[in-house]
């Protein structure tokens, strides 16, 4: 079994420049959770490029959740997508193929949601008895098709809540500090679990 993370993990933090940032390793870890909470194994996990922060850290988490539950993802369980639809549902497919016993997803973004629910499709997989998926990102779409996904939304609201108020205070020549975390929260919808109903808290 191979627990390595297969993503160049960059930093992107400078503590010089203020910054309002999402905690992307908890979103992988809850993402993760909420699928292994429900007892689905194998998980694997759909990143963007080998080289993209972004999947080092949702990667970090999900890593983290699996390790959490007594889970050793193994190598074949990192598949990769380019943050695109059609690459994602070519290695989801390919995925679903070689290793049919696969119960869960966990996609980096939105787009390789849809190439993962399509390829699922392809091969006659019901979503979410034979294959859950739950997103990172959240976008309107995701509500819209059937079934809808479950994914990560962040408080936009706070989003620019917290910019524009950052923003003033730098102007102003006031301190402030140089990352502030964003809100997020878990949206669970009917790729994940039947009769999904709202959303789940999360830390």
């Amino acid at each position: 079994m191979d627990s390595s993370l297969p993503y160049a993990v960059r930093h992107l933090d400078d503590p010089a420049v203020a910054a309002i940032a999402c905690d992307h390793q908890a979103v992988g870890t809850d993402a993760t959770r909420h699928l292994l909470s429900q007892d689905m194994w194998p998980v694997a996990f759909l990143g963007g490029r080998r080289t993209s922060a972004l999947s080092a850290r949702l990667g970090a988490g999900y890593l983290a959740a699996c390790r959490r539950a007594g889970r050793v993802p193994q190598k074949w369980m990192y598949i990769t997508g380019d943050y695109q639809t059609e690459p994602a549902r070519a290695a989801v497919t390919r995925l679903l193929t070689e290793r049919p016993h696969t119960r869960a997803l966990v996609a980096a973004n939105a787009p390789m949601a849809l190439g993962a629910i399509s390829a699922a499709a392809d091969l006659g997989r019901r979503i979410p008895e034979d294959l859950a998926v739950v997103c990172c990102e959240d976008v309107h779409l995701l509500t819209h098709i059937r079934p809808a996904i479950t994914a990560v939304a962040l408080d936009l609201d706070e989003l620019g809540s917290q910019a524009v108020g950052t923003l003033t205070s730098v102007l102003a020549g006031e301190k402030v500090d140089a990352t502030r975390q964003l809100p997020y929260r878990l949206v669970v919808r009917e790729s994940s679990i039947p009769h999904a109903t709202g959303p789940e808290p999360t830390g």
